[in-house]
């Protein structure tokens, strides 16, 4: 970091994320909430920009369920110049049918930024090694950080809810509140590899009334995590953060913490390959932990 202000340098870092070329794109466009903020409709828009000398791309309208996870999506224009068998341009079925979704469920645009409509709520963003800054609808932070992670502070009480891998040379955070505030979208932006390298893009819908879940896993186990949170993710679970656990297991174990019980059956019910639950008996910023095992790697 030079020696310009952090906010000077981070919005810089910001616009040049924005305008270095990259091999493959993806982005999200948020259309609103429906009633009472119980889905979350946006539009999926992927582009290869042409690498590998063949033009790859898709559009897809999303309807996601907040608190479920469930999705249903219209994939209503396809462009694949790589294979002449795949399907090529525009389905109106499927566009009229994501229109008439929308038409039939009207839609309450999303705020932006920290705080929520209604200011009870404040995202509190944090990243290790690295700088980071608020502009007006965005959170950036700059290169050499390793992880990131978010909770929500409510009546000066802090609830962590999100944990990611944060882009080797920087990103950015874009959040999205639902009216009611209580629910929440991320659209986390990064690079991973370099400035010319492809940028990824995560988009994490959470439900701030819901349990929260931390996944523990040993080291060399990396992809039954991955294959874990995953999965929990897609059934709407909210995931807190990921750490390392004190040991191996065979099996999966969910831990409960005081009042949780409901909740820690339903976590098991949808960790790969099945998990038994047990009372939580250490503090946790979560409401319920996952000991990953090696069934769920099987």
């Amino acid at each position: 970091m030079n020696s310009r202000t952090p906010a000077a340098a981070l919005a810089s870092l910001a616009l040049a994320l924005a305008a270095a070329p990259a091999a493959a794109d993806q982005e999200f466009q948020l259309k609103g909430f429906t009633a009472k903020g119980a889905e979350v409709v946006y539009v999926d828009a992927y582009d290869n920009g042409g690498a590998g000398g063949c033009a790859v791309g898709s559009t897809t309208g999303v309807v996601r369920a907040v608190k479920t996870g469930k999705e249903t999506r219209f994939a209503y224009d396809a462009r694949n110049e790589c294979e002449e068998s795949a399907a090529n341009g525009p389905d109106e079925k499927a566009k009229k049918a994501f229109d008439a979704f929308v038409a039939a469920h009207p839609l309450t645009p999303a705020a932006k930024g920290a705080a929520s409509p209604d200011r009870k709520r404040t995202l509190k963003l944090e990243i290790k090694g690295a700088k980071s800054a608020w502009h007006e609808d965005f959170w950036a932070y700059d290169e050499g950080a390793s992880t990131l992670s978010g909770s929500v502070e409510v009546g000066g009480k802090r609830r962590k809810i999100f944990w990611a891998e944060a882009g080797a040379v920087g990103g950015h955070v874009y959040s999205y509140w639902s009216k009611e505030g209580d629910a929440l979208v991320l659209v986390h932006t990064a690079r991973q590899g370099g400035m010319m390298s492809p940028e990824e893009t995560q988009l994490t819908v959470l439900s701030l009334d819901a349990p929260t879940v931390e996944v523990l896993a040993p080291k060399g186990a990396r992809a039954a995590l991955r294959k874990v949170v995953s999965a929990l993710a897609q059934a709407g679970f909210t995931i807190a953060g990921e750490a390392p656990a004190k040991k191996e297991r065979a099996a999966s174990v969910v831990y409960a913490a005081k009042g949780q019980d409901a909740a820690a059956k339903a976590v098991a019910a949808a960790v790969p390959g099945g998990a038994t639950v047990e009372p939580l008996t250490w503090a946790s910023d979560a409401d319920v932990v996952v000991a990953v095992g090696a069934s769920a790697g099987k």
